[in-house]
């Protein structure tokens, strides 16, 4: 019985943090704990016509029989966010597309070194795209997502993080550039950090003494949302 009520009182003791909303004054918007009363964490990111929503769920007891992170990330791109119906006969969709897959994995990178070592409880993010428009990036929102989904729960994470996307659109250096600038650039850079240094990039046509620079450039817009989430 002890043991239900503790497990219980883990569940929602979410519900005692109010909806709140921030803006890093660039039209990007999170609101907290707004949706998803079930889970441990729950955020909503807006950006122009775009709508992303992290969730997060957690076990309440540790396996002390698993040695590694048990941390499984899940990002799904649905049809009727880019107002298409799915083609099969069922009309049902297909999860786990290449580009979900990726997305997913950038999360999963940018995510997990923050985690504290022994930290062996399983751990599920969902994050699901509900509206894009085809202007907004997706990744660079569902990465930021993530961070204040994990910071609105009381998981034992070192966060929080920032996310930016650095591109070259006619020579000159853009942070967090829109879908079609992106499409024409030739460089393409994701970064993800935190306050004390960097945490992940992925970068293509990137040379490796340009590296630093393109590094230091998305720091301001990180540190706006570093500060915003906190």
């Amino acid at each position: 019985m002890n043991r239900f009520y503790k497990l219980n009182k883990f569940i929602n003791i979410r519900n005692t943090y109010s909806s709140e909303t921030f803006s890093d004054g660039k039209g990007f918007e999170v609101s907290f704990n707004k949706y998803g009363e079930m889970a441990q964490g729950s955020v909503v990111c807006m950006k122009n016509g775009a709508l992303i929503h992290s969730t997060i769920c957690s076990s309440y007891l540790s396996d002390p029989e698993v040695d590694s992170l048990p941390l499984n990330v899940d990002y799904k791109d649905k049809y009727y966010s880019r107002g298409k119906i799915p083609g099969t006969s069922m009309r049902r969709e297909k999860h786990g597309s290449e580009e979900e897959i990726l997305v997913a994995r950038a999360i999963d990178r940018a995510v997990r070194p923050l985690f504290p070592p022994g930290y062996n409880r399983d751990i599920h993010l969902s994050i699901t795209a509900h509206s894009l428009d085809n202007v907004a990036d997706p990744v660079v929102m569902a990465v930021n997502a993530t961070s204040c989904s994990l910071l609105s729960s009381r998981l034992e994470w070192n966060g929080p993080i920032g996310c930016a996307r650095v591109a070259l659109v006619d020579g000159e250096l853009i942070v967090n550039p829109t879908v079609p600038e992106l499409n024409r650039s030739p460089l393409n850079l994701l970064y993800a950090g935190s306050e004390h240094g960097t945490l992940m990039l992925v970068h293509s046509n990137v040379l490796l003494r340009e590296l630093t620079t393109y590094t230091f450039l998305p720091h301001p817009d990180v540190s706006r949302l570093l500060s915003g989430s906190k």
